[in-house]
């Protein structure tokens, strides 16, 4: 697994510098109180591109966290995606159903084996994205080397599995 990159560590710190100022509270477990529970950043492989996804207890410092976009998006201008995800249950779960687009754009393009995908929020791989890359070649060297006439993609994540097989064999 490679270290991670100068690009998202300076994203992690200027994404800490949204809330803080703002007053939106970390959100502390044993309270039950505050709003932010996670800040969660994904980087691409292929452009650099960034998500930014705001997990928040609840709705009401959406102002305050769109006013504080333009700042954000010129100081780190590979931030091509922004969101806050909704996640008012007190469980340990990362996320909610409700994510509110902040960003014009909806998702981070990425390529794995000449295989386009795109990272939208909610999505994710599996494992880290050299190891879905290898993942996704040594499926695809099977599927060429065993007679297989039909495949079943349970789709879950990003949904590489298929377009990575699809030109492997004739399958249906």
């Amino acid at each position: 697994m490679s270290a991670l990159s100068g690009q998202f560590c300076a994203g992690f710190c200027r994404a800490e510098t949204v809330y803080r100022p703002r007053r939106i509270n970390a959100y502390h477990v044993a309270r039950r109180r505050g709003e932010l529970k996670y800040l969660l950043l994904t980087e691409s492989q292929l452009d650099g591109g960034m998500m930014l996804r705001f997990v928040l207890r609840s709705p009401t410092k959406l102002a305050q966290l769109r006013a504080a976009l333009p700042w954000l998006q010129a100081q780190l201008p590979q931030l091509k995606v922004i969101t806050a995800n909704i996640q008012p249950v007190h469980m340990a779960i990362m996320e909610g159903e409700e994510e509110i687009l902040l960003s014009e754009q909806a998702a981070l393009a990425e390529n794995f084996n000449d295989v386009p995908l795109w990272i939208r929020p909610q999505s994710f791989f599996q494992t880290n994205p050299a190891v879905a890359s290898q993942l996704y070649a040594t499926a695809r060297d099977w599927v060429r080397q065993l007679p297989v006439n039909h495949m079943w993609d349970l789709f879950c994540g990003v949904g590489g599995l298929w377009p990575a097989l699809r030109h492997a064999r004739k399958c249906a």
